[in-house]
Formats: structure tokens, C-alpha cells, sequence
């Protein structure tokens, strides 16, 4: 019996601690040289801010950390969902702004992560009033602060907890 505990905890430490790590060199719109850029992570609310070495590693154990995006100079890029294991090039290179991806996924009312619209409602940035906050009770619309900005989000996926 102490046999069995003794390999199931050591199976458990080891995929626990393992770390599958994604390496690749950055580039943004075919730039390899820039400041003030960071990875977002919305299902984590974490970043990581891009160095002058242009590398972005990241321990994808978490599956939280395969769904970000990146921002440069207020400009967000795509949303990238990825599946590491099938990734094989060496180089990511962030288009920004991606303006048709987000009027696509805007208009089609689609959460990138799940591929679904039906859990999908509208932030809505300002004072409320009765009837939005109404309409917020019911799950109908997000509410927001009052700051809007080029990143801000415009959906939110009730399903995933995804802001987009």
C-alpha cells in the first residue's frame, strides 16, 4: 500500500512541477526593437512586459497562459489562442493594430476562446443609469468604469470570464 501512495504522489509532484516552456522571438509588425510593450494575459488579469531582448518565454503548464495578446503604444494585437504543441516557428510577430480581427470578432459577437456568442454581452463604459444597471442584474451587459482607452474591452464571455 505505502508502494501505491509512494508512486501516485511521485506522478503527481512530477506533473505538478513540470514546466513546458514556449521560447520564440518577438517581433512587432516586423520590428524586433521597441518600448513599452507587454504581453496581456485576460484569463489571468496578469502581463508580461517585452524586453530589448525580444524573447518571450512562458511556462504553458498553466492553460491559462495559452490565450494573450499584445499591446504597443495603446494598440492591442489579435488574441492568440494557442496550441504549443502543434506552434512550430520561432518567431511571433504581433501585427498591431489588427483592426479586421477585432471588427470580425466585434461584429460576429464570437468569444475567441470558447467559439460561442450566446454567453457574449457588450461593456458598457460611463455613468449607468437605472435602466443599464437593470440590464446588468440580468447578465444582459457588463458594466465598466468610466476610463475608456484603445485597449479596453468592448465584450465580455460570461461562460469563460474572457473581457475582449
Amino acid at each position: 500500500m505505502k508502494t501505491i501512495f509512494l508512486i501516485v504522489l511521485i506522478l503527481f509532484s512530477t506533473t505538478l512541477f513540470a514546466q513546458k516552456n514556449w521560447d520564440k522571438k518577438v517581433f512587432i509588425n516586423g520590428v524586433s526593437s521597441f518600448e513599452d510593450a507587454f504581453i496581456f494575459f485576460p484569463l489571468l488579469n496578469d502581463t508580461i512586459r517585452l524586453s530589448a531582448s525580444t524573447h518571450l518565454v512562458l511556462d504553458t503548464i498553466n492553460v491559462k497562459r495559452k490565450l494573450f495578446y499584445c499591446c504597443f503604444k495603446d494598440v492591442k494585437s489579435r488574441i492568440y489562442n494557442l496550441d504549443i504543441d502543434k506552434v512550430i516557428d520561432t518567431i511571433i510577430n504581433f501585427k498591431i493594430p489588427d483592426k479586421s480581427f477585432f471588427d470580425n470578432l466585434y461584429k460576429s459577437k464570437i468569444c475567441p476562446l470558447c467559439h460561442k456568442s450566446d454567453s457574449v454581452v457588450l461593456f458598457i463604459y460611463g455613468k449607468p443609469n437605472e435602466r443599464l444597471i437593470k440590464r446588468a442584474e440580468k447578465g444582459e451587459v457588463k458594466l465598466a468604469g468610466c476610463s475608456y482607452s484603445n485597449t479596453s474591452p468592448k465584450m465580455f464571455c460570461k461562460r469563460d470570464n474572457l473581457e475582449f
